[in-house]
């Protein structure tokens, strides 16, 4: 008689029917499942090893991201600064500029003889003679209060007067 085992060999012979007893199956099971576990170990280390590793390179992107941000938002800041920096030296060129051409200026009318023909030419202004000096005393009070200003004074002397009486 012809008989398969589970592992798909042929038995003949009159020992078909006795089973084969293999007291180190049971050890061998155990084996299978000790190596089988650590298979499974050996699995989960490997891919705890690729997430951590892919968590510390996402993690340098991250950061070199950030580090790229915070150098482009310098550079912006340097850039408006040295931007701003230029107008302000143009404008001081040209109030540099403006301020040479009003010195000149400055020279010019300050000349006296230019300042003697303005006065006589253009404001008819005569030039003075010890016949026609008139003395004013300024020391004292030449123009009197105006109205307005009397009014004024009236009116806080008024008010001075009421709050000395209510108060």
């Amino acid at each position: 008689m012809v008989m398969k085992d589970d592992k798909n060999r042929y038995i003949n012979g009159n020992t078909v029917l006795v089973p084969d007893y293999t007291p180190e199956r049971k050890k061998d099971k155990e084996e299978y499942e000790k190596l089988k576990k650590a298979r499974e170990e050996r699995l989960n280390q490997k891919k705890a090893k690729s997430l951590k590793d892919k968590k510390n390179t996402l993690i340098c992107i991250v950061a070199s991201f950030a580090v790229c941000l915070l150098l482009i938002s310098r550079y912006t800041t340097m850039y408006s600064m040295e931007k701003e920096l230029s107008k302000v030296k143009v404008e001081i060129n040209t109030v540099n500029v403006e301020n040479e051409s009003l010195n000149l200026a400055l020279l010019k009318e300050s000349n006296l003889q230019h300042i003697e023909e303005v006065a006589t030419n253009k404001l008819h202004m005569m030039k003075v003679d010890k016949n026609n000096v008139i003395y004013a005393d300024l020391s004292k009070d030449n123009f009197g209060k105006t109205a307005n200003e009397e009014k004024k004074t009236a009116q806080e002397n008024i008010i001075e007067k009421i709050k000395n009486i209510l108060f």
